[in-house]
């Protein structure tokens, strides 16, 4: 079988190191397999993809004009190059691929892949949806429209599922749900009995609405105001474009939090931090199953969250408080009732950690595989 991956992009998010994980786990379980990739945007992990990968397509990369002849480059230079000459380019490549199966992730994959679909007479697309509704009608608004080249879709939880089939009305028959999946960061790492002195609250992402940094100071504040004695920070993980880090700054300064929340940009052994973290608050306006809240917690951080927000809802049970969408007051009184509650905190940070550790590639990618597998025999 060779199977044709599409992603949006090569960045260090989600979506691409689940599918950065199912390759790796294609490679060491069914080498018989070709793998051939086309991405259309390169990012910082591209070259793991390009190692694993039989056949590499970075769609920026053809626009180059290293990749062209003198001709084209001159055409190129002067804005003249057409989108059919480059696209002619790479569809010459894939044609000699010889594809059977087409796995596109993310909703901005599908209409390049069903272009390739029919282009070449490919039997299954396979969609592998991350996204919920803002972003699918801010990058797909009329997926519907693809649904007669599409053979099943694959979504990221529960959340995803019914959204697709409530209010793009899929069939239920061509929708699976199989959640995300991460690698484990320390199996052994064991959280404290209760909480310590000086609390410390996390959370992780790019800095960013849908992510919720936003709700992340509010936060703050609300907490610093109803228990001014506690010590506590507030750290937050990610990237943040320098224009939004200057309006952070002035909210934290006018807030008078500058000695209580930190956002500290990213790190290159981002597992350290999450060992400082007691809570990991999930603040997401929209976050169908995110890798994160995998990774911490599987080392065993307790998780508050939004309801109807989140696919992690359908499997905090026991292991998390779940408030209601953007009560930031309702966060504050969660993070201060695990502080007075040291036995739930641990039965939870228990829980927890034993539940997210079903979520790693080895458990995870062979339902990826048997969906992908028996739609492509059928």
């Amino acid at each position: 079988m060779n199977i044709l991956f599409i992603t949006h992009e090569t960045s260090r998010t989600g979506a691409p190191h689940v599918i950065l994980y199912f390759i790796q786990w294609i490679r060491k379980y069914h080498p018989q397999h070709k793998i051939y990739m086309v991405s259309l945007k390169r990012e910082s992990i591209s070259s793991s993809f390009e190692a694993l990968c039989d056949g590499f397509i970075e769609l920026e990369d053809l626009k180059s004009s290293q990749n062209l002849g003198l001709k084209k480059q001159l055409l190129n230079k002067a804005g003249l190059l057409s989108e059919k000459t480059l696209k002619e380019k790479w569809f010459r490549i894939i044609k000699n691929w010889k594809i059977n199966v087409i796995h596109a992730n993310t909703v901005i994959s599908i209409p390049i892949g069903a272009e390739i679909k029919m282009a070449f007479d490919i039997k299954t697309l396979i969609a592998h949806v991350h996204e919920l509704e803002v972003i699918i009608q801010q990058k797909l608004p009329n997926l519907c429209k693809f649904d007669e080249h599409v053979s099943h879709y694959i979504t990221a939880s529960d959340l995803v599922r019914d959204n697709l089939i409530g209010n793009h009305n899929l069939p239920h028959h061509k929708v699976s749900r199989v959640y995300e999946c991460s690698t484990p960061l320390d199996s052994s790492f064991k959280k404290t009995a209760g909480l310590n002195d000086k609390i410390v609250v996390g959370a992780s992402g790019t800095v960013h609405w849908r992510k919720g940094s936003d709700l992340f100071i509010q936060t703050a504040l609300q907490f610093c105001k109803l228990f001014p004695e506690v010590t506590i920070e507030f750290q937050w993980l990610g990237y943040c474009d320098p224009n939004e880090q200057l309006i952070i700054e002035k909210d934290l300064k006018k807030a008078r939090l500058l000695d209580r929340v930190y956002f500290l940009g990213i790190s290159n052994e981002p597992l350290e931090v999450f060992k400082n973290f007691d809570l990991f608050l999930l603040l997401s306006r929209e976050d169908p199953f995110p890798l994160v809240a995998i990774e911490v917690g599987s080392i065993g951080i307790p998780i508050i969250c939004f309801e109807d927000a989140t696919g992690t809802v359908e499997v905090l049970k026991n292991c998390g408080i779940i408030v209601p969408y953007l009560d930031t007051t309702a966060v504050a009184l969660a993070i201060n009732y695990y502080i007075l509650n040291h036995s739930l905190y641990q039965a939870h940070s228990n829980n927890i950690k034993s539940v997210f550790n079903q979520f790693t590639p080895d458990l995870i990618c062979p339902q990826y595989y048997q969906i992908i597998t028996q739609i492509e025999n059928r």
